[in-house]
């Protein structure tokens, strides 16, 4: 049974690239991916690397107990082309599987990581399971094999309400993420404005600007840390929570301008 892996970064853009990691079966690395032509595939789940499609959801959890989908590219189903003169690295890369998005707003976020057997093996040993799915090598749509009639299902319903794949012939790996990238940018916008202030002279500095700057930034810098609190030990809506309740547009409007750096203002 292969077990998927991902490298999940941020960057300052607050983006985030998410990266396949699993690599190919070795001693080393018992539950990888196994090699056409090298490998010998014999139980369920046991796949080579072109067996699957792989597809990344990026959901946001939001606090009222709704989900947003984060759409981009990795949605699309990615089929990885084996080759072995090359690595498990440069074969992700090419087909497109690793992928940067861009997040809009702090907040929760699950990330799914799908591989999801291709059609043309739904008879083999390492594709069954007692609830199988198939991605349509032609439509690559996403698919539930029944025994009346193949049933075309919505990926993303299937992500939110499904709750344990153990049964299925999909493998999954989901990664929780807490993102504060909006807030922290306001901090160190409103940072460097009251460092500016305070080494301003005498005669010039504006005391009642100062002591404005001091007061944000310490409530930033509070809710920043909290929600830290929260995030150190699991607490993730509560996390989420704070984000939502306070009103970072207001606090940080009056600050930064650029439409990129607006600290939740387009929720």
């Amino acid at each position: 049974m292969i077990g998927l892996r991902t490298n999940i970064c941020s960057n300052n853009s607050c983006e985030i690239t998410i990266s396949d990691i699993t690599g190919f079966k070795d001693v080393n690395n018992p539950t990888g991916f196994f090699k056409p032509g090298v490998d010998t595939a014999l139980l369920s789940k046991e796949y080579y690397i072109d067996d699957v499609y792989l597809i990344t959801y990026i959901i946001k959890n939001n606090p009222d107990g709704t989900f947003t989908n984060i759409v981009f590219e990795g949605n699309a189903p990615k089929l990885v082309t084996f080759d072995d003169a090359k690595t498990f690295l440069e074969m992700v890369e090419e087909a497109g599987v690793n992928q940067t998005a861009a997040l809009k707003s702090d907040g929760y976020f699950s990330i799914y990581h799908l591989a999801i057997p291709k059609s043309s093996i739904r008879e083999t040993a390492r594709a069954s399971a007692a609830n199988k799915y198939f991605v349509n090598e032609t439509t690559k749509e996403v698919f539930f094999e029944d025994t009346d009639e193949d049933v075309t299902i919505d990926l993303l319903t299937l992500l939110l309400g499904e709750t344990s794949w153990k049964n299925t012939n999909i493998s999954i790996i989901k990664t929780e993420i807490v993102s504060k990238c909006f807030l922290d940018a306001c901090l160190s916008y409103i940072l460097e404005k009251f460092a500016k202030q305070y080494r301003a002279g005498s005669c010039t500095k504006n005391n009642e600007e100062l002591s404005r700057l001091k007061e944000t930034r310490d409530l930033l810098f509070a809710i920043s840390n909290t929600i830290q609190y929260y995030v150190e030990f699991g607490f993730y809506y509560k996390a989420a929570k704070l984000i939502s309740d306070v009103s970072f547009c207001s606090i940080c409007a009056t600050f930064i301008k650029n439409t990129t750096t607006n600290c939740n203002c387009n929720d």
